[in-house]
């Protein structure tokens, strides 16, 4: 048992030199021989590693589920924002050079546009596919045609926004919700009752 320990202490020293965790990823060998990879680390040092833990004689299997790629963690970030970000028009209204949506949404509406061209392009190199899926909706007085025509040209607006800051309309799909925002947490605090925050933001990944 003595030769075993002594073996599995070198085995374990060999391979944390081989696979070179970075600062924020902690590396466990256990007396099973299984890697255990925990913490954060970039995207092709995690494919690395468990490629020569597939190589490496003597390591039995490999487990990470406590393991976060730091690509994953800024995509997480981006897709909270993104996504927490409301807009709102006036009434019977889809116009981003109106005084109104300027005032109060035009800044917000920069930010979302640096977030999205940031997410699609970490979403990338990870190989992994993005949507960002705008839902507007109507005023909320009635439900018929002309309500889902607001929604959806409210939606449209913002889709032909984030095209002119350089995003890809491939990445981007624009919908009118067939029922009027009425949630609460919808309606904008700013501004006078019944101005509703029409449109939100939606993130897809496959």
């Amino acid at each position: 048992s003595n030769y075993l320990s002594l073996d599995s202490a070198f085995l374990s020293k060999r391979t944390h030199a081989l696979v070179s965790p970075p600062e924020s990823a902690a590396v466990n060998l256990t007396p099973e021989g299984v890697l255990q990879v925990s913490g954060r680390a970039p995207a092709a040092w995690i494919a690395e590693a468990k490629q020569i833990s597939q190589q490496v004689e003597g390591i039995t299997g490999w487990q990470a589920n406590e393991l976060l790629s730091l690509e994953q963690e800024t995509i997480n970030q981006l897709r909270g924002r993104i996504e927490y970000r409301r807009f709102g028009f006036q009434l019977q209204n889809a116009e981003l050079r109106s005084p109104y949506f300027q005032t109060r949404y035009l800044e917000t509406l920069q930010n979302q546009a640096k977030d999205i061209s940031a997410l699609v392009q970490v979403a990338q190199s990870i190989d992994r596919q993005v949507t960002i899926d705008i839902v507007g909706h109507g005023d909320g007085r009635d439900q018929g045609p002309k309500t889902l025509q607001l929604a959806q040209s409210r939606a449209d607006v913002l889709k032909q926004y984030l095209v002119s800051q350089g995003i890809s309309a491939e990445y981007i799909r624009a919908t009118g919700a067939q029922i009027p925002s009425s949630d609460d947490a919808n309606i904008d605090p700013i501004s006078p009752a019944g101005e509703r925050a029409a449109a939100s933001f939606q993130v897809q990944l496959q």
